[in-house]
């Protein structure tokens, strides 16, 4: 199992490769908050994603782009073998660093926010200016 790690600027990148003549577990956790993308290649492997007493299982991993969530209590067991080697890229940013990234790109994820959170209370207005009539 290989797992590089780069840092540039605000994100890390992880390039992770590995693969087993036995099948093999091999778990990943982030030790502070993220957000992240990881893209799965050829390698098929047996995804679960572990978050407090539920699981996510992913069979079917050639080619899955996924956007995720996580912090320490979120732990990603890949399924290695020979057959099923591992291939994956993942580009993650801390939560701390949104609002350091350069020309505002934290700003991104503060505005849809607001905007969903007043849209929300624009209905809820609207709501009781109905039923007070």
């Amino acid at each position: 199992m290989n797992r590089d790690i780069i840092d540039i600027n605000d994100f890390t990148i992880l390039v992770e490769t590995g693969t087993s003549k036995e099948e093999t577990l091999d778990a990943c956790v982030f030790d502070e908050s993220v957000i992240a993308v990881a893209f799965y290649g050829s390698g098929n492997v047996d995804l679960t994603v572990e978050y407090g007493d539920k699981k996510k299982e992913f069979n079917y991993t050639k080619g899955l782009a996924l956007s995720f969530y996580a912090d320490e209590r979120v732990q990603f067991v890949h399924t290695i073998s020979n057959s099923k080697p591992l291939e994956c890229i993942v580009i993650a940013t801390s939560i701390s660093n949104l609002d350091n990234h350069p020309n505002h790109e934290g700003d991104l994820f503060e505005s849809k926010s607001k905007a969903k959170r007043l849209k929300m209370a624009n209905f809820s207005l609207k709501k009781v200016k109905l039923v007070k009539k």
